[in-house]
């Protein structure tokens, strides 16, 4: 017999134990989307936040090199992909680090035909004349408020901008009647989805955070 030990302790029954299984089983059910989301929402504002800095970095090494944007040659319109391959190669490229390039027409959701670069951290995003297209995981495209969000290049600022930069938040994000908004929607490439253009704008207003307000 082993001193002290209390021999008529009762270790937990197996019932017991299922159901301790079964509360754990069921906390993790509940909290796990929210986890989920939020990591998601993490990784989008962080990756949106970097693309911003590293294209307006690239911009402006270009034009030290190039002279001002409002000089450079940008394709004829947002459908000449073959022009936004030429664009990219010539302003771009030499300053930008990515893993691939698909020099080919591509259509985005707005609907735009460009090339597209994928970045070392999983984003992409597509060059269409003036207009770019970021995809924080490029292989995801399925939400315009969390999966795709639109840029513009302005030639006077020799920079890049979030769509609706210029608009006030509130107005961004309650005004359903226009592209120039952020709503939840999903996206069909085939229907032209003309709106939630505004997203990044108000994420980037947000100090490049995604707010509890922020149509998730």
């Amino acid at each position: 017999m082993i001193k002290g030990e209390d021999m008529n302790k009762k270790a937990f029954t197996l019932s017991e134990i299922l159901i301790t299984i079964g509360i754990i089983a069921i906390v993790a059910a509940l909290t796990m989307p929210a986890l989920i989301a939020n990591h998601q929402k993490k990784v989008v504002a962080v990756r949106l936040e970097k693309f911003y800095s590293v294209f307006n970095q690239a911009l402006f090494m270009s034009v030290i090199d190039n002279g001002d944007m409002s000089t450079w040659t940008f394709p004829v319109s947002y459908y000449d992909w073959e022009g936004s391959c030429t664009f990219f190669n010539t302003y771009l490229k030499k300053y930008m680090q990515y893993i691939d390039l698909k020099c080919k027409q591509i259509q985005t959701v707005w609907p735009t035909f460009g090339v597209e670069i994928t970045l070392s951290d999983g984003s992409a995003f597509n060059i269409a004349g003036e207009w770019v297209t970021f995809y924080p995981v490029s292989g995801r495209r399925k939400y315009v408020n969390r999966d795709i969000f639109l840029f513009i290049m302005l030639k006077d600022s020799n920079k890049l901008y979030p769509y609706g930069y210029a608009r006030k938040r509130d107005e961004i994000l309650k005004n359903s009647h226009h592209d120039m908004n952020c709503m939840k929607k999903s996206v069909d490439i085939n229907t032209a989805e003309e709106k939630s253009r505004a997203c990044a704008s108000v994420i980037m207003q947000d100090g490049w955070e995604i707010s509890e307000d922020y149509p998730w």
